[in-house]
C-alpha cells in the first residue's frame, strides 16, 4: 500500500513539474516575442560578441538593420570590422582593446554599414565579467538611420 501510495505521490509531483516548466517555457517564448515585437517598432536590433571565441549572437532585427538574411549570422569578428567605415575602424579597434584589457569605455558610438552600403548607427557598452553578460563581452544595439525610416 505504501508503495502504491509513494507512486501516485510521485506520478502527481512529476505531473506538477512538468506543468510548471511548460508554463515557464511559454512565459519564454511569450517575452522573447514581445522583445522582438518592440525592437522591430524602435528599429533597434542588439547583438553580443563573445571574447576571445569572437562569436556572435544576433537578435533578428539586428540582422534587419545590416541587410543580412533572417537566421543568418555574423560569421566572424573581421565580417564585423569590414561593416564599419574604414575611418571609424581605428577607434572601434581600440575600444575592442581596450574591453580585452578590462579597461572598456562605458559607451562608444560609431557607424555600421548595411548590406546595401548605407550607415546605421551603433553604440558599443563594453562589459566586465562581473556583468550580467558572460565574460569578455561586447553588447551592440543598432539603430535604424534616421534618413531610412
Amino acid at each position: 500500500l505504501i508503495a502504491i501510495l509513494m507512486t501516485a505521490i510521485g506520478a502527481a509531483a512529476l505531473t506538477a513539474y512538468l506543468m510548471v516548466q511548460a508554463e515557464a517555457r511559454t512565459r519564454i517564448a511569450l517575452g522573447e516575442a514581445r522583445l522582438r515585437e518592440a525592437q522591430r517598432i524602435a528599429g533597434l536590433g542588439h547583438w553580443t560578441l563573445a571574447l576571445p571565441s569572437r562569436t556572435f549572437a544576433i537578435s533578428e532585427e539586428a540582422l534587419h538593420l545590416l541587410g543580412l538574411a533572417p537566421g543568418s549570422t555574423l560569421p566572424a569578428f573581421d565580417d564585423y570590422l569590414a561593416r564599419v567605415p574604414a575611418e571609424d575602424r581605428p577607434r572601434i579597434g581600440e575600444a575592442f582593446e581596450s574591453i580585452l584589457r578590462g579597461d572598456h569605455p562605458p559607451f562608444l558610438e560609431h557607424r555600421l554599414l548595411h548590406a546595401s552600403g548605407k550607415a546605421n548607427s551603433c553604440a558599443i557598452t563594453g562589459k566586465s565579467p562581473a556583468s550580467s553578460l558572460p565574460p569578455c563581452s561586447i553588447s551592440q544595439t543598432a539603430a535604424r538611420s534616421r534618413n531610412s525610416a
